[in-house]
């Protein structure tokens, strides 16, 4: 309903996949909410294999895994674990908590890929399984790809757009 503001990736690949997974789990460990991987029909039929280079780094847990611990799970306005519907003031800055945690794991996680001929006057901006099927025009376009698409890298899309005469 609007209450809060998650991280989103967008792989293109099964191994971005199975990385941005690990990498979702742990910005939803650090930030105490849901993290969501968007995919698409290509991604979900791709057979692929997926080269693990090195061992998944995984947070360490703050709380105890469901079942194991009392929870108050609400998108209510909170303080503590006591909810507060009917308190603009305190909605107010529960909502500013939530946006504040997401946009520094959000600057922690700036993903995105910048490619192909970057001499050229045009830069497209493309992802998911677009960004694949247009992968043979990066001789003649540069790219830029967001893999988290929220927040979204407005700054960084910003720095490197205004080099193009067309994005």
């Amino acid at each position: 309903h609007g209450d809060y503001s998650p991280l989103v990736f967008y792989p293109n690949s099964a191994e971005e996949a199975y990385h941005f997974t690990i990498k979702a789990f742990n910005c939803a460990e650090k930030a105490e909410m849901p993290v969501v991987i968007l995919s698409d029909a290509f991604l979900a039929s791709l057979y692929e294999t997926v080269e693990i280079k090195h061992e998944a780094q995984i947070a360490k847990r703050k709380k105890a895994p469901l079942g194991k611990a009392s929870r108050h799970i609400t998108g209510l306005a909170h303080q503590k674990n006591s909810p507060k519907p009917q308190n603009p003031k305190e909605y107010k800055s529960f909502i500013d908590r939530i946006y504040k945690k997401t946009h520094v794991i959000a600057k922690e996680n700036p993903d995105y890929e910048f490619y192909g001929n970057k001499s050229s006057d045009t830069l497209i901006v493309c992802y998911g399984c677009v960004s694949r099927f247009l992968s043979d025009l990066k001789k003649d376009y540069a790219f830029f790809r967001p893999i988290r698409i929220w927040p979204f890298l407005k700054k960084e899309l910003g720095t490197i757009a205004k080099h193009y005469a067309r994005v």
